[in-house]
């Protein structure tokens, strides 16, 4: 099975055991720490919360594509996206992790009110542009 040439996460839920200091010391104005454990057990129902393959922060990154990980300074899910850059870098990966200033959870959906959000679709399009093989 061939991977994809690069991985593109934005403000990713990395661990659904929800021990990230930032989900209860960051006040994200999109999401809330009072829903994570019903998305959790919604998304999980009796799986194990670490689980890799829900839980990535516990996983195995040999071998992956390089990874862009993009998050905001203010989002309860800044701890997890750092914690899985820094797992996968420990696993020997290539990763860029961009912690946008004074953002928020997915703000770059909020393009075109944001011009971050616009920058930051910018750095997601030369990510792909320096990943994808040249034919």
């Amino acid at each position: 099975m061939q991977l994809p040439a690069g991985g593109i996460p934005l403000s990713p839920t990395t661990d659904w055991t929800l021990t990230s200091e930032s989900l209860t010391t960051v006040d994200d104005p999109i999401i809330s720490a009072r829903t994570m454990p019903v998305f959790r057990d919604y998304y999980l129902g009796k799986m194990n919360r670490e689980n890799p393959l829900a839980s990535p922060v516990f996983g195995d990154f040999h071998g992956i594509p390089p990874l862009l990980i993009q998050v905001g300074q203010h989002e309860m899910l800044l701890d997890d996206s750092v914690r899985v850059a820094d797992k996968a870098r420990t696993d020997g990966n290539r990763v860029q992790l961009e912690v946008w200033p004074g953002m928020f959870h997915v703000f770059q959906s909020h393009e075109p009110l944001l011009p971050e959000a616009r920058q930051a679709i910018e750095h997601i399009a030369e990510f792909m542009r320096s990943e994808i093989p040249k034919q």
